[in-house]
Order: structure tokens, then C-alpha cells, then sequence
């Protein structure tokens, strides 16, 4: 197993949370995604975090950010919410797992397990499940929360005014567990 440093998000992480982010992001949907959403997806400021974005994100209650660092650099990023940070498919009594990203050279090292374990350990006390959408055409996503136990829950769509990279509507996954 590979030394991992699982930590909270710091301001200075930005450059790599962008490419993680944007490598991370574009390799796990590009069986499914258009060529022009790919092209779309490189060029697109989603991924860019400013070092004030991270400090508002992380002083909000109701959400945090954990990352997981590997001789110095940023491979792997989970973020959590609840309490009206979460969507609205979230019920008050659960938190929603946002969205993690994993560079793709560490995929299948244990590095998003890491992430899931030490988020779910963190979560405030009163809150009964966790909920995650993701895509139906992401099976290495949709496989990956089915083995830390999530379960399809429910059925929903993503489009262009959710993500702005996709040029047309997808359907998604909502999972629990």
C-alpha cells in the first residue's frame, strides 16, 4: 500500500487540485462524453479553484473538503456537504458526497477508499446516510460506491445548466447508502 496523507484542503493546493480535476473529471467520462464536451472540459475554468474559493468553501459549516497527498502532491479529493450545502434529492438527515476525484494514475490504489473512509469518519453525529449522483454511464464510478456500499436509490438527470461541459442531458444515478 502506498503512503498516503489524507488532510484537509489548503489554499496552496490549487494547481493541483485543478489538474486533478481536470484529468481526473475528463478520463472517467470520456467513454461517454462527445468529443466537443471533451475538448469543452480542457478548456474550461470548472476545474480552477482560486486560493480565495478554497478559503470560502472550506470556512462554509455544512461541507468540507479532505484531500489525499502522495510525496507531496495532491492525487485524490473528496467533498462532502449537508445542511443546505447539499443538493436537493438530499434529505436533512443525510450528507452528500459532492464529488471526489482521484488522478488517474493512482486509480485502483486504494486512494478514493482512503478519501470515503476518513470522510464518513468526519461527518457530525446525527446524520443517518450518505447520498451520491453520479453518472449511469460512469460504471467505474457507479461500481466503485456499489463496493463501499451505496445502492441505487433513484434515478435523475444531469445537463448543461448542472455541469456546464455537457452540451446535452445525461441520465445519473442517485446512490445511498
Amino acid at each position: 500500500m502506498m503512503e498516503l496523507k489524507i488532510r484537509e484542503v489548503r489554499p496552496s493546493d490549487t494547481e493541483d487540485l485543478e489538474e486533478l480535476g481536470r484529468k481526473s473529471w475528463i478520463q472517467g467520462q470520456e467513454s461517454f462524453l462527445t468529443s466537443e464536451e471533451v475538448e469543452v472540459a480542457r478548456q474550461s475554468s470548472e476545474f480552477h479553484k482560486s486560493e480565495e474559493d478554497i478559503r470560502k468553501r472550506t470556512e462554509k459549516d455544512g461541507t468540507f473538503v479532505l484531500v489525499a497527498e502522495k510525496d507531496g502532491k495532491v492525487v485524490g479529493r473528496i467533498r462532502m456537504a449537508w445542511n443546505g450545502e447539499a443538493d436537493s434529492f438530499v434529505d436533512e438527515d443525510e450528507v452528500q458526497l459532492r464529488s471526489m476525484f482521484v488522478h488517474p494514475d493512482y486509480w485502483r490504489q486504494g486512494v478514493g477508499t482512503a478519501l470515503a473512509e476518513e470522510a464518513f469518519a468526519r461527518i457530525p453525529e446525527g446524520f443517518s446516510s450518505f447520498v451520491v449522483e453520479v453518472f449511469e454511464d460512469n460504471e467505474n464510478a457507479v461500481n466503485f460506491y456499489r463496493s463501499l456500499g451505496f445502492e441505487t436509490a433513484g434515478e435523475s438527470v444531469l445537463g448543461p445548466e448542472d455541469i456546464d461541459i455537457l452540451s446535452r442531458e445525461r441520465s445519473s444515478l442517485i446512490m445511498r447508502k
